[in-house]
């Protein structure tokens, strides 16, 4: 077994552009000539890297998110809207599965008109506000591409 790596700030550049392209990090480690439990004494020990390792996969988790909302929204893809919906939203709606005659597995989605229409406008008016590079409401940054 060669030597341990050391970490250096190539390294730190490479293990965070991995991490925020959404490369999990195990593999965004080995792709660094490390493992992720030599990085993680450096993300213990260190806040900023800390915060700067959370940041990058936030980057990538908020691109999946954005691909969510354009699904749903800008595409009308109903099992977007539905995941959307039941995980965001858990009290306004709920994901029924349950076993019919023929043992087949049946889906629905339980939701009045009312709130499904108010729910898509504000899906929609969020996409637009995004767009405009407008701070969102919930928290997540905006502006830079990756909101």
């Amino acid at each position: 077994m060669g030597a341990p790596r050391k970490w250096s700030p190539e390294r730190k550049a490479r293990l965070l552009e991995l991490l925020s392209q959404g490369v999990q990090r195990g593999q965004a480690a080995k792709a660094c000539g490390m493992s992720w439990q030599g990085i993680a004494k450096h993300v213990k020990t260190d806040p900023e890297l800390a915060r700067e390792v959370e940041e990058a996969e936030m980057t990538a988790h908020e691109r999946v998110e954005d691909s969510l909302y354009r699904a749903a929204v800008l595409e009308g893809n109903m099992k977007a809207i539905e995941f959307y919906l039941v995980n965001r939203l858990p009290d306004r709606w709920k994901s029924v599965r349950r076993r019919e005659a023929g043992n087949e597995l049946h889906q629905h989605v339980h939701i009045s008109a009312d709130a499904a229409r108010s729910e898509i406008r504000g899906i929609a008016d969020r996409l637009r506000a995004r767009a405009r590079g407008i701070e969102p409401s919930n928290g997540h940054r905006s502006g830079n591409g990756h909101a």
